[in-house]
């Protein structure tokens, strides 16, 4: 089964088609005309450019949780270490954390020191964030350089012309 080849799209009953426009001017610069380097190259920053964007929206410009450890909680049966879960700012977003209140903590029984944050909240998943997010571009940019090298450069080396095996040849100077 095979794809036959129309010199030229005229199909009166098809009004997409045009006139006079032969095969070689509408396949021309085509992604299957492309080298195979080139269409690697092709694919690999279509799919650099859907993971960074995927990154982006689904990661980047939504809010940070935190888990901020109290300390041990002595209502609990046993006494166990607990955290605190707290939303944070976005990615881009100036501040770590917004001025809204922290979360109350449960209260201990009389003899027992009261929970307390043991850290500010927020300030350490924005900072790794941040640094993650910055990798992430410089990957996502060396993916796109190393593409683009592959896909434009490297298929760029002169062709040395077709090979005459001819055995009376071997020694002859060149013309």
């Amino acid at each position: 089964m095979g794809l036959a080849v129309v010199d030229e799209f005229e199909d009166p009953a098809d009004p997409g088609t045009c006139p006079g426009i032969s095969r070689s001017y509408l396949g021309a610069g085509t992604v299957w005309e492309m080298s195979a380097g080139r269409r690697y190259a092709l694919v690999g920053v279509g799919a650099a450019v859907v993971w960074y964007v995927c990154v982006l929206f689904f990661w980047a410009l939504q809010p940070l949780h935190d888990a901020v450890p109290v300390g041990i909680d002595y209502n609990l049966s046993p006494p166990a270490f607990v955290s605190v879960s707290v939303t944070c700012e976005g990615l881009f977003d100036g501040a770590a954390r917004d001025a809204s209140p922290l979360p109350a903590l449960t209260p201990q029984p009389t003899p027992r020191l009261p929970l307390g944050f043991q850290r500010e909240p927020c300030t350490l998943p924005h900072q790794q964030a941040r640094v993650v997010f910055v990798l992430d571009t410089v990957l996502f940019l060396a993916v796109v350089l190393a593409c683009g090298w592959f896909g434009l450069w490297r298929n760029r080396s002169p062709s040395a012309g077709p090979v005459n095996n001819d055995p009376r040849l071997v020694g002859m100077p060149a013309s």
